[in-house]
């Protein structure tokens, strides 16, 4: 951010695996709200917790894409969140995040989940949609928050019974940059450079995919900031025809 404190952005792209052998994949975001004393530090846990969930819960034999999964990952985040303002002695609000997620399995379907701003771009085969749209709180300027109550019902969830080719989630400092606010349709020049170099570059045999230093150095560039000045980040996926996905982030 411009004002020097530190990103209150988490994100993390995984790649589990079911019972059946069918890859997962899972895209969590999550954005700490600037007005709460620990907002990074609830995005942190939201994220956290959402891994594990799906590390123990994907191999079960009875895994399946559902609204009840949807609303268990949102209850999993929001209980380590609870959990840590217990232990601290610190009020839950102060924990503000936003929850932003997609989970996809080849010949499941895919689920969508958004709490709060910042967008979720998709693809299944026929361009780049969005399924659910930016979330407005009550106030100029604010959103709806992971922390709040009745967070389950505020949850916007979508299920699909198609696997994604490509995926997006970036936090609000990208809002105005990867949709058209008027319409909630993806603006697909500013994607189509990221989901081109992601299938043209060889899948890394580590975690640390090439592309990530140049997706952070955009997002941290002149261009970029010149047009927000709030935290930022972004997680591109693509689901090759013959691979598991691949997948690239960045924060700025």
């Amino acid at each position: 951010m411009r004002a020097g404190t530190r990103c209150q952005d988490e994100v993390a792209v995984a790649v589990d695996r079911t019972a059946e052998g069918r890859d997962v994949l899972a895209i969590f975001v999550c954005d700490g709200a600037g007005s709460a004393a620990e907002g990074g530090t609830g995005a942190e846990l939201a994220v956290q917790a959402s891994l594990d969930f799906l590390a123990e819960h994907a191999p079960r034999l009875d895994f399946e894409l559902s609204d009840g999964l949807a609303r268990a990952l949102l209850g999993t985040a929001r209980k380590a969140i609870d959990e840590r303002g217990v232990q601290s002695e610190t009020a839950v609000r102060e924990y503000a995040c936003t929850y932003l997620a997609v989970l996809s399995v080849d010949s499941l379907g895919t689920i969508v989940i958004q709490l709060g701003d910042g967008g979720i771009v998709v693809d299944f085969g026929e361009g780049l949609g969005c399924l659910t749209e930016p979330m407005n709180g009550e106030y100029a300027n604010s959103t709806r928050f992971l922390t709040e109550a009745g967070y389950l019902e505020l949850a916007q969830i979508r299920c699909v019974e198609t696997r994604v080719h490509r995926a997006a989630i970036f936090t609000d400092g990208l809002q105005s940059l990867g949709i058209d606010q008027a319409t909630n349709t993806p603006h697909e020049p500013f994607f189509r450079p990221f989901f081109g170099a992601l299938e043209s570059t060889p899948v890394p045999k580590d975690d640390d995919h090439p592309l990530q230093g140049a997706f952070t150095r955009f997002l941290q560039s002149d261009q970029v900031n010149q047009r927000t000045d709030d935290d930022k980040s972004l997680a591109v996926a693509v689901w090759m025809a013959t691979d598991p996905p691949i997948e690239s982030q960045g924060s700025g």
